[in-house]
Order: C-alpha cells, then structure tokens, then sequence
C-alpha cells in the first residue's frame, strides 16, 4: 500500500522525525511505511504534553502533512458518510427543536425554566440590537461565486447564470417584485420566460480532508441571489455600528490567539458543523419577528438528497448567502450575554469576545460557561480545536504555542 504514495512523502516524513525524534513521530512514520494511512490520521497531538515550542511543531507537523493530501489509500465512500452525517445532524436537530420550542411560545415554559427563559430573552434582545431595522431592499444582491440548483459545473459561470431559466422556492415569491426591477429580471422577462419553482436547496460535498467530506448545500439562484444581499448587508452593520469586521476579522482573530496562548486570559472554540446545526427553534426564538418573516422566507425549507426531498429541520446551512453573518450574530450574541453575566462589564463587549462565523474568542472563564450554553442551544463544541487552557490557541487559521507561530504546512 505505501507504493500507492509517492515515495517523496516518506521521504519528508523521514527528514522531519530525523531532526527532532520523538515517539510520536516515529509511530506516525512507521503507520505511514507499513501503509496503515487511516491509523496514522488518527494520531493526534495534545499541546499541552509539551514544553518546547519546537517540539510540538513538528509534531504537529508530521500529523498535519498528509491530513489534506488527496492522494491517500482511503477506502471509505466519503459522500455516503457526508450523506449518512446530513441525516444523524437532522435527527439531533429535531431534537434540539423540540427543546426550545417553549421559548419561542413563553406559555409552555415550565416555571422552573425561569432562569432560562431570562437568559433566552436577554440574548434575544441582543439579537435584535445587532440585526437592526430590516433593510429597505435587497439592492445589494449579487451572483455568487458557486453553482446554484441549476447551474452546475463549468456551467455556474455568471453568464450562464444570467442566460439559463433561474430558480426560486415558493415562499420567496412574495419578494419576487425585487427580482423583476433587476437587469437579470428584465433580461429574463424580455426572453418572455419565467423562474421554475423548486422546493428547496439540493445537497452537495466538497473535500475537507483526507478522512471527510463536507457537505454543503445548492441553492435555488434566486433565492442565493437576494440571501447575499442579506448577508452584505448584515455585514455592513455589524461593521458600522458595532465595529465588529466580519471582512478583516481572520487576521484580528489570529493576533488575539497568538497573545492567548502566552498571557492564557482568553480561550479559543470551535464548532462543529455550526451552519447545520442553527435550528429553525433556535433561530425564531431569538430572532425579531420580522426578521425571522424576512429570512425564513428566503430559505430552502427541504433539500434533495438520495433522490428525495427532505423537510429540514435546520434553519439554513453552508451555501445559503446569509447563513455565515445570522450565525457569526447569533453566537456574537450568546457570548456577549454570558460575558455581561460574569460582570465583565467595565470594558466593551467588542473587546473582550471575537466571533467570526462559527470561530470564537472568549475570556476563560465565559469560555468555559459556553461549552455548556451551546450544547444546549444544539451546537457541538469540537473539542479537538477548542483550546481553553495550557499554552496553545487557534482561530481562523493561526496556530500559536506559546506566542510561536506553529501553523503547520498541508499537502
């Protein structure tokens, strides 16, 4: 099985265990000669085993080097288990919305859920501050990069966007006055054609890693169309009136981890499929009722996946324009509160919590209040990229240890 590998790889992975041996290191290599690739990826390294900057560099780097290499021996049918994972996330998610359901009608909340439900509905208020008025329009919307239901492959280009019979759920309609004042609109009316009705999203993969695929929904084009004029515009509030720059947050994100992991005052979490995990409970428990009108209209509410259509229960998931700014203001929201209840209130909620997307930056002990906050509102901690103690941080691509850039290299 090592033939299948380019004898190069070995050969790196060599040099790398000959200038700093560890037993670590060795194990992993003899995985790799003896062709046992999935028990060498699942080999992990615990930062805070180590003492020596270097040390743990490389490592961290003999594990990381094939992590993303596609050439690898793997037998498993990744798409069937990025399929299998759709529906064990959905099952959870029916779960977690049952769960909350009572916060979103306050007459079936249990009175010993009090504390609860005052918690619910600070973080609601919050909510509502950083969303705003809804916008007067949708004059922000745009082509995105990607495929849409239709548009597929090489054919997802703008120009085969703006010449094929676009498509749009049935809810969003009502918003189709919008589509018609646009060039694209006209351009489809003056080819005395009309948007063919869908039911929803369908579901898609991209490669992750070696072991995984990712899986990402498709969605109708219109609908993606005016869900990106949504997520723009959210982005330009947060960024106005709270200061908070969803467009340069990676590399503020990477300063803040690197000075956690040497004054260790702040703690670095990661989640888990967040974007799957947003359930529709969740969001209208927390969500002003006009936006929730306004975005639950403009979402797929089931997906084509094994040649049916699935009811989701999911809010929105990756490929939906507006999923990535409603959760980054969600989760915002859920760690300002738990922030303020822990009296951290003499300086400003934007510089004491970072979140960006599913990626946070807490002071410790909030951190630690949120790894049980967010379970329950039906978010997965991922704890092997979570980093609260010792002398590691990561976020948004920097990987520090103890102030030493130790961001490994992937093939």
């Amino acid at each position: 099985m090592v033939q299948q590998l380019d004898e190069n790889l070995v050969l790196v992975l060599e040099k790398l265990t000959e200038s700093r041996p560890s037993l670590y290191a060795r194990k992993a290599l003899n995985l790799v000669k003896r062709g046992r690739i999935e028990e060498y990826l699942k080999l992990k390294v615990d930062p805070n085993r180590y003492v020596d900057p270097v040390d743990f560099k490389v490592d961290y780097q003999v594990r990381s080097l094939l992590r993303k290499y596609p050439g690898l021996p793997i037998k498993r049918v990744l798409t069937r288990e990025a399929e299998d994972n759709f529906f064990r996330i959905e099952r959870e998610n029916a779960i977690t919305n049952c769960r909350l359901a009572p916060f979103i009608d306050k007459a079936l909340i249990d009175p010993i859920d009090g504390p609860l439900l005052s918690f619910v509905e600070s973080v609601r208020k919050k909510v509502r501050r950083l969303l705003g008025p809804l916008p007067k329009d949708l004059s922000m919307a745009r082509f995105g990069k990607g495929a849409t239901f239709d548009d597929r492959g090489v054919l997802a280009g703008l120009p085969h966007k703006m010449s094929s019979v676009p498509t749009i759920t049935s809810d969003a309609i009502c918003l189709s006055q919008f589509f018609w004042e646009t060039a694209w609109g006209k351009a489809v009316m003056s080819a005395r054609s009309t948007p063919r009705r869908i039911p929803g999203n369908r579901f898609g993969v991209v490669p992750k890693d070696a072991t995984k695929s990712r899986g990402v929904c498709v969605e109708p084009s219109i609908n993606v169309f005016f869900q990106l004029s949504i997520g723009e515009h959210l982005k330009r509030r947060l960024k106005n009136v709270f200061g908070i720059d969803l467009y340069n947050a990676q590399l503020k994100h990477q300063a803040k981890a690197q000075a956690a992991s040497v004054n260790g005052r702040f703690g670095t979490i990661d989640l888990s499929d967040a974007s799957d995990r947003m359930t529709v409970s969740l969001v209208q428990s927390l969500l002003p009722t006009d936006w929730f009108s306004l975005l639950d209209t403009l979402r797929s509410k089931q997906t084509f996946i094994r040649n049916r259509w699935h009811y989701n229960a999911k809010f929105s998931s990756m490929g939906n324009g507006f999923t990535f700014e409603l959760m980054t203001i969600i989760l915002y929201a859920l760690c300002w509160e738990a922030t303020e209840r822990h009296l951290f209130i003499d300086v400003k909620h934007q510089d004491t919590i970072m979140v960006f997307g599913d990626d946070i930056i807490a002071p410790v002990a909030v951190c630690e209040d949120l790894l049980k906050i967010l379970p329950f509102m039906g978010f997965k901690v991922n704890e092997d990229k979570t980093f609260i103690h010792g002398p590691f941080r990561e976020s948004c691509g920097g990987d520090y240890f103890k102030g030493i850039d130790v961001r490994p290299y992937f093939l």
